[in-house]
């Protein structure tokens, strides 16, 4: 029993490492900026290349975990992992640091593709939930982290040890990887993976980080309209061979299907706040970068608390009626901080932020228990990599979305200036389009469920 609990707790503890690297880089834009003589924008890319190169390989690390042992492919994504984090943290320049993380977010796709796949191994079906449920405490935890953290090392630390504190805390976990993970039946490596499934996904992450290199507008349409159909064959490739990567008969399933979209609307939303709110800190409210990483902890802190909560309250109420509850409060904290004054007050965005954490989890928690409950037990691991690729793609393209409007809106508002430059009622009207944007994607992820329950109303 012992031994379960440290297997998931190593799971959970290198999932949280993993998640905060895909947002602890934001606080350290302006610093990485300046010291590498880059734009804010370009730096933005060390995210948004991260999050891209995730998406693109977890279906096919996934499938070829099946083919060569889950237990072996986590621990080459721990070795790619530390290897990319201890040459992203010396910063020589800019082309480095981007490799170096391409080289983590392999590692770490590696990892998160596994990973439910080896809780459901170690952990018999009557407590597999529960262990689910802890583990999902350090997903939302470390997606809300990054920034408060990343804040917290800057104040002390040179901005390198963003990255380096990774290597501390991932040996300790291949230690344990070593000696406490299962050893899985010898694999066969005969199943076969889908290699033109794999190539398409990269042509669909390559163009989505054009959409974050290109700053005009037309540019931007031409390349969502490829993306759309780029993403269109590889569903067609899909449904067409027998090795897929991703089962698209998944998608039949209504309950599924739309839970999924609201996931995935609700990662796209939740990244704008991940973005703008070290921006308000720290450019319209000028507060200095640990009292910026202080009040950004808040939201982590306070989802610690709230995770078990909602994960007690799914039990015991209706989950839709939880999901619609708390995707409302995500409605109305977005509108709120669009109306967040820029004065130096910070009061505000500490009600706000709590409110936030709140929301996210009665929407999170729920969410998840339905997605792996409304498929036979047989098909929870397509399930599994499926809730992972939505986090990710949602993540990625909050990223590259909210940065786009932000800036987008900023260079209308004040032109020829940089955010840092930028005066506040400028940043704040920026803060505010962007916002609202936020806002109307969680409503229609409300709108979603509550379609879905009138659908179930009708045909009950």
């Amino acid at each position: 029993m012992i031994k379960r609990w440290l297997i998931l707790i190593t799971l959970g503890l290198f999932f949280f490492m993993v998640i905060i690297d895909g947002t602890i880089v934001v606080v350290a834009v302006p610093t990485i900026a300046s010291a590498l003589a880059v734009s804010p924008s370009q730096v933005n890319l060390l995210l948004t290349v991260y999050l891209t190169t995730i998406s693109v390989c977890l279906l096919f690390f996934g499938q070829l975990a099946d083919q060569y042992g889950r237990t072996r492919l986590f621990i080459w994504g721990t070795y790619l992992f530390l290897i990319g984090s201890g040459l992203a943290g010396f910063g020589v320049n800019f082309q480095l640091i981007l490799a170096a993380r391409v080289v983590q977010a392999v590692g770490a796709s590696m990892t998160m593709a596994t990973s439910y796949a080896i809780v459901a191994d170690v952990f018999p079906p009557a407590i597999l939930g529960r262990a689910l449920g802890i583990e999902s405490i350090f997903i939302s935890a470390g997606a809300l982290a990054g920034p408060g953290i990343g804040g917290l090392i800057l104040s002390q630390l040179p901005w390198g040890y963003i990255f380096w504190v990774n290597l501390p805390i991932g040996i300790v976990c291949l230690l344990v990887e070593w000696a406490v993970f299962p050893r899985t039946h010898a694999p066969s490596g005969k199943g076969g993976v889908d290699g033109r499934g794999f190539l398409q996904l990269i042509v669909i992450g390559g163009l989505s980080l054009l959409i974050q290199i290109n700053k005009q507008p037309l540019f931007t349409g031409i390349l969502v309209i490829l993306i759309g159909s780029c993403a269109y064959w590889f569903w067609r490739h899909e449904r067409q061979i027998d090795q897929a990567m991703l089962d698209t008969r998944l998608f039949s399933n209504q309950r599924f299907s739309r839970n999924l979209a609201a996931s995935f609307l609700n990662y796209v939303a939740a990244y704008f706040f991940t973005l703008l709110a070290p921006i308000y800190l720290q450019l319209m409210l000028r507060l200095p970068v640990a009292l910026s990483g202080y009040l950004l902890m808040l939201t982590p802190l306070v989802s610690l608390a709230a995770n078990p909560v909602a994960g007690v309250l799914s039990d015991r109420f209706d989950r839709q009626r939880l999901m619609r509850i708390g995707l409302l409060m995500l409605v109305l904290t977005n509108v709120a901080f669009a109306l967040l004054p820029h004065q130096t007050t910070t009061w505000p965005f500490v009600i706000v932020s709590v409110a936030f954490a709140v929301g996210t989890a009665l929407f999170t928690n729920p969410n998840s228990v339905v997605l792996m409950q409304s498929v036979d037990a047989t098909m929870r691991g397509q399930v599994g990599a499926a809730t992972s690729l939505a986090r990710q793609l949602g993540m990625s393209i909050g990223s590259a979305v909210a940065g786009l409007v932000f800036y987008q809106t900023l260079g209308i508002v004040s032109p020829h200036t940089t955010a840092v430059h930028a005066a506040p009622q400028a940043l704040f009207v920026a803060q505010g389009v962007s916002f609202m944007l936020a806002a109307a994607l969680f409503f229609i992820a409300v709108m979603l469920l509550r379609k879905k329950v009138e659908n179930a109303k009708r045909t009950g």
